[in-house]
């Protein structure tokens, strides 16, 4: 009688990836031997190759990082355009001086006007108004004698600023002092070593007397740090700011109706700078050296790799001859 038992049914399980999870690991440790074959003692070639691989690929990228470190000059933005003015029945100085401080004694720079002037014995009010033109910025706050207004006709950045002033029995106290800001956009850059600055022409009535005065300052670092590298040259430079003196004029000659372009560059700045240039071109001549290298660095690796191969071969082929009469004999 033959008896028949019972028969081992298999059933796959769905989901059960354990022949990929094998193949992956097989993969793994394969790809781990190669790397391990290649760093090993027996494969100094290979070794030598990759380190040269990797100093290429880090002496390039740091040579980069410090050359684009290492900046110019640029363009500053264009300033605004300021025109003062005096209301009808408020007369206008016999003669009216204007100071404009573009600073940035701050994180933000800042342009301040200050007009004073000479008027008439009797006169003890002036009303007064400046046409802000092109200007991107904001009215600092905290100005309580200056009233702001955004022309609706004018550009999407013009301002009509005015105020009446009590005037000072002190000669040469300022009537007018009004301060513009920006967050950014602002005609003073800062760009490593350089300043790019571009000073905003002031205009007056016309047929009115008087002086403009535009001044550049720097706190940090200081103005005393920084030598004219491009531009309208000051008229007088010193420690506290660069300064340039005009008349107020409706003559197209006169320079108060342009703006004045400005490019300093800072001694320590540019010292460091050139340290910085200096390092990047030591750092591409080792990436250069070790990129020209790379070549015959890989040619002896091969040829220690077939050097190493052709006795194994040889020996192979000695081998065979005496396994033949034993195989005949059999």
């Amino acid at each position: 009688m033959g008896q028949e038992y019972g028969k081992v049914v298999t059933k796959e399980i769905p989901g059960d990836d354990v022949s990929g999870r094998v193949s992956s690991r097989e993969v793994f440790r394969k790809l781990q031997a190669r790397l391990t074959k290649l760093w090993s003692s027996k494969n100094r070639g290979f070794t030598v190759f990759w380190i040269l691989c990797a100093l290429t690929v880090a002496s390039a990228w740091a040579g980069f990082a410090l050359e684009a470190s290492v900046k110019g000059p640029v363009q500053a933005p264009d300033p605004p355009r300021l025109i003062i003015s005096f209301s009808p029945g408020s007369p206008a100085p016999l003669r009216l001086s204007i100071d404009s401080f573009l600073e940035q004694a701050s994180t933000q720079p800042e342009l301040i006007l200050t007009a004073s002037g000479v008027f008439a014995q009797h006169q003890k009010i002036s009303n007064w108004s400046i046409n802000v033109q092109g200007f991107t910025g904001y009215i600092c706050p905290h100005q309580t004698a200056v009233n702001a207004v955004r022309l609706p006709r004018g550009g999407p950045h013009d301002y009509y600023l005015y105020g009446r002033a009590a005037l000072s029995a002190i000669s040469g106290a300022p009537f007018v002092t009004i301060k513009l800001c920006w967050n950014s956009g602002a005609p003073l850059v800062t760009n490593g070593a350089y300043v790019s600055a571009d000073l905003p022409a002031v205009l007056a009535p016309m047929g009115q007397a008087g002086t403009v005065t535009r001044i550049l300052v720097l706190s940090h670092p200081p103005m005393s740090d920084y030598t004219p590298a491009g531009g309208v040259l000051p008229a007088v430079a010193s420690g506290q700011g660069w300064f340039w003196n005009s008349n107020i004029s409706d003559s197209l000659e006169s320079q108060g109706r342009f703006d004045i372009p400005v490019i300093a560059s800072s001694l320590p700045g540019l010292e460091h700078a050139n340290r910085l240039a200096l390092y990047a071109g030591i750092l591409f001549g080792i990436a250069g050296g070790a990129l020209v290298s790379l070549l015959p660095a890989l040619h002896d690796a091969v040829e220690r790799r077939n050097t190493k191969q052709e006795p194994g071969e040889a020996s192979e082929q000695r081998s065979r001859p005496r396994d033949r009469p034993d195989s005949a004999g059999e």
